[in-house]
């Protein structure tokens, strides 16, 4: 038998598989879970399940034990697996999404019933938060039954309410500012209900006490403030004004009176010193002797006491006076000085920048000169007499300058008939250039030396 064959006769070998594969994929397909209380196709989906797994894997065992191992062959059972696998597939995940369509659905109601008891929880701690109480074990919230929870709700908030009523007794207590507000307390309705116990006997009597010491300390400290008011008073006017609001309690008790005369003694003595030092500043700043006389003159009060001063200042005015008057001649002195100073710097400078002019023009007259005749003519001029001190140099180098000037004309002159008298040749000479006096000078080599 060839290789074809035996392929052939091998494959036949799927003929029972594929025949029952095609019987349940077409019955399984129609397969379905209505709900998840369902339970009777739920089993049956499960079965079938089970049974679709058991004929995949069924496949895949027969196939790998009649797998030739040669490689077409291989290949062939292969493909013919993938094949079949491909068909199979289907139905599996079909069954599988059955499933989990049920398994997600139980796990959303199971979501929803936690939400729905975590918001009854929430619920029941704000019920209780809002009543000021906080449980001691939160578990237990948790589980109660309603009835359960509305009953420790209740007894809470009864229990709370008769605190409550207790405290708003002890705060109407603790708010009494006066003997008179706590008396009224007898005619009040939650006070009458609950003054038998002892702990509000206890509160009234302790809050009695510290009315009564608040009392005693605000009675000290209201004279320790009106004495302080009393020592700070700085006029008439403000001691005045503290006798007329606290007349009566000032003149019934001794120590406060004491202290009041006291200070009313001293502002008296104040007034005077302060009058008189008031005078006394406007006299030593009075400038004017006439001034000093008419403020003195309208004084018609403590003149006897500032007389001396009045004198000492008028005195003082005087000198001041007579001083101003010698410093004004001095200082008129001292400007008459300073303008003719000023006049004559002005003649001396007006001099100066002539003689520069004189003397610039003077050493262009010098440099501009040709011969020592017209030097001495320049020097010997009456005009410039009082100028040859600052120029005398200028003279000396100009006529220095003539002197060479004329030496080397001369010098050049006698060189020139020298060589026209032995009849030279440039071929003899070598020309040099004197550039200080702009001549040429010819030497000739080995006749003549410069």
């Amino acid at each position: 038998m060839n290789n074809k064959t035996e392929d052939q006769f091998s494959l036949e070998k799927f003929s029972p598989l594929i025949a029952e594969l095609e019987s349940k994929s077409s019955m399984y397909m129609s397969l379905s879970i209505n709900w998840i209380n369902d339970k009777e196709n739920q089993a049956v989906v499960q079965k079938a399940k089970m049974e679709v797994v058991r004929l995949r894997t069924s496949i895949e065992k027969f196939a790998k034990e009649i797998r030739d191992p040669h490689t077409s062959f291989n290949r062939l059972v292969s493909e013919k697996e993938k094949e079949l696998i491909a068909k199979i597939n289907p139905v599996e995940k079909h069954l599988k999404a059955e499933q989990e369509k049920i398994e997600q659905e139980l796990k959303r109601i199971e979501q929803e019933e936690k939400e729905k008891a975590k918001k009854i929880f929430e619920e029941r701690i704000n019920k209780l938060s809002s009543i000021w109480h906080t449980p001691g074990n939160f578990f237990a919230i948790w589980n109660m039954k309603d009835d359960e929870f509305e009953k420790y709700y209740n007894e809470i908030k009864e229990e709370n309410e008769i605190k409550e009523k207790i405290q708003i007794g002890l705060n109407m207590i603790s708010s009494c500012l006066s003997l008179e507000e706590l008396e009224e307390l007898h005619h009040n309705d939650i006070f009458l209900e609950t003054y038998q116990t002892q702990q509000f006997k206890e509160a009234f009597e302790k809050r009695f006490n510290e009315i009564t010491e608040e009392q005693k300390r605000k009675q000290e400290y209201f004279k320790l403030q009106l004495v302080n008011k009393i020592n700070s008073a700085n006029n008439w006017k403000e001691l005045n004004d503290l006798l007329s609001i606290h007349n009566d309690f000032i003149l019934n008790n001794d120590e406060i009176k004491n202290i009041f005369d006291n200070k009313k003694e001293f502002l008296i003595r104040q007034d005077h010193n302060n009058q008189l030092l008031k005078y006394t500043n406007e006299i030593n700043i009075i400038n004017n002797i006439n001034e000093l006389d008419s403020f003195y003159t309208n004084l018609w009060f403590y003149r006897e006491e500032i007389e001396a001063l009045y004198k000492q200042r008028k005195q003082f005015l005087e000198q001041q006076e007579e001083l101003n008057k010698i410093k004004a001649e001095q200082e008129e002195k001292r400007k008459q000085e300073e303008e003719e100073q000023k006049k004559k710097q002005q003649e001396e400078e007006q001099k100066r920048k002539i003689k520069e002019t004189r003397i610039a023009d003077l050493k262009s007259k010098i440099w501009n000169t040709q011969t020592e005749e017209e030097l001495k003519e320049l020097y010997f001029k009456e005009d410039i007499q009082d100028l040859i001190p600052e120029v005398k140099h200028i003279f000396t180098e100009r006529k220095n300058e003539i002197l060479e000037k004329v030496k080397k004309d001369q010098q050049q002159k006698e060189f020139q008939q020298y060589l026209y008298s032995i009849w030279y040749s440039t071929n003899d000479c070598i020309i040099q250039n004197n550039s200080q006096w702009e001549t040429l000078i010819y030497k000739l080599i080995g006749k003549w030396k410069t």
